[in-house]
């Protein structure tokens, strides 16, 4: 969540109807608590057992993954091709996790640790 600014964030949150949680809460957090609360998030128990490099390619991916319709939608609306590269369109795991590696050049075991992440995160 840290590659876009907080007033994207919150505009998808304000214009798409269907979001879940906890990208939901997040998206509409105003930029003073978005910070703060991506950061208790890292710390949840959930992600705390993960490598760092993993946390950070999980809150890139995660909320690109899991909410893809809304921004896309978000984005269409908008005819904003330049947030796309921010924005990437994630339709899959495999995706995600070829994300993840490349902005943090992850290993195999960091690789299958957000994989594993993604896949908790699609099922719930």
């Amino acid at each position: 969540m840290y590659q876009a600014p907080t007033e994207i964030w919150n505009e998808i949150a304000k214009t798409q109807a269907v979001l879940h949680q906890p990208w939901k809460r997040l998206f509409s957090l105003p930029s003073e608590s978005l910070l703060p609360e991506l950061e208790k998030l890292e710390k949840s128990p959930r992600l705390a057992k993960h490598d760092a490099r993993v946390v950070r390619a999980y809150l890139l991916t995660a909320p690109l993954l899991m909410e893809n319709q809304a921004i896309s939608t978000y984005l269409e609306a908008q005819q904003s091709t330049s947030l796309r590269s921010s924005l990437p369109e994630l339709t899959s795991i495999s995706e995600a996790v070829d994300l993840g590696t490349a902005e943090y050049r992850l290993s195999r075991p960091q690789q299958q640790s957000l994989r594993t992440l993604l896949s908790e995160s699609y099922r719930n």
